[in-house]
């Protein structure tokens, strides 16, 4: 759980340039009515806050001008949302993601013809498709692909996904009510938030089975009486909020595990203090976090502060300065 709220907050970081005040439903239209995993952006309040506006200052250094010129497309100011979502299980790579904002199709997809993407066609549509390759990293990526509905929509993802967008958007088919649902639910509390209806015990299936680190094996013990998590990040002009809520099965596995939260909580946050390094587990101060229950459900509460969250920030930009 604590890495899910991390891997929010670090997407929240590389896309607080969108300019929309609420989840577009031609967007979430797109998602398939069996998406079991959904995260959304808004980033409205995010660009007005003081963290907003740090981070806009320091992508303004970054040099973009032949991405812009190559493709047509500034995220900078043409971004506005992005979903991304899955419809299979922890550890299969069925989804990908849903963007809205100004886009030059023909020209972005030349560009990708250059860098190798082979040209394609589905429902009278230009696609781009990628073929697999395995990263710098030794990590396997399969077959993956790109189209823009329009000027205004784009799809990225496996060949599946991509392709049942392409299906909903071209017949206009409604969204799924109980998934509209949920999202507009997670849009109006949060700027950046994450919904998942899969089960823990298969989520933990997904983390390191050999880690040497003890907090793996905490969250995958921890994760086994869950049945659903939403989390949710707030920007404020002094800092942030995170807001959590895990679905448990009674009081009594609400109880236990909120008990294993703190524990978890406690020895993150001495790992941060040996290591010397920020991470959002260690920003988090103990008299800013909550955790309680109500019946079967466990919902907590952080607060980082801003010159916390610029640390983070910094922290994460040597990280990936690091690995190139």
């Amino acid at each position: 759980m604590l890495r899910r709220i991390a891997l929010l907050a670090f997407a929240s970081l590389l896309l607080t340039s969108l300019a929309a005040a609420a989840t577009d439903a031609r967007l979430v239209s797109m998602l398939d009515p069996a998406t079991r995993v959904v995260a959304g952006l808004n980033a409205t309040a995010i660009k007005s806050s003081t963290f907003g506006q740090y981070l806009l200052a320091h992508s303004a250094k970054a040099d973009l001008s032949r991405f812009v010129a190559n493709t047509g497309f500034d995220p900078r100011t043409n971004l506005q949302q992005v979903l991304f979502a899955s419809v299979g299980g922890a550890n299969e790579k069925q989804g990908g993601m849903l963007v809205k904002g100004t886009f030059a199709p023909a020209q972005a997809l030349a560009f990708a013809a250059k860098k190798g993407a082979t040209p394609s066609a589905y429902k009278n549509l230009k696609v781009a498709e990628f073929a697999a390759f395995t990263d710098k990293r030794g990590h396997a990526h399969g077959p993956s692909s790109l189209a823009f509905l329009g000027s205004n929509y784009a799809a990225f993802g496996n060949p599946e996904f991509v392709h049942h967008a392409i299906d909903r958007f071209s017949s206009v088919t409604p969204a799924d009510s109980a998934l509209a649902s949920r999202v507009a639910a997670a849009s109006a509390q949060f700027d950046a938030w994450y919904i998942s209806t899969v089960p823990g015990a298969e989520e933990a299936l997904s983390l390191p089975q050999s880690s040497p680190n003890e907090l793996v094996g905490l969250a995958s013990t921890a994760l086994q009486t869950v049945q659903s998590q939403t989390f949710g990040v707030k920007f404020t002009s002094s800092g942030t909020t995170i807001r959590g809520q895990a679905v448990t099965s009674s009081s009594t596995e609400a109880l236990s595990l909120a008990d294993r939260l703190r524990y978890m909580a406690s020895i993150a946050q001495s790992q941060a203090a040996e290591k010397q390094k920020p991470t959002l587990a260690g920003l988090i101060q103990k008299g800013a976090s909550t955790i309680s229950t109500q019946g079967a459900n466990v919902s907590w509460t952080a607060q980082v502060s801003e010159t916390q969250l610029e640390k983070l920030a910094q922290a994460h930009q040597q990280k990936r300065q690091s690995a190139k």
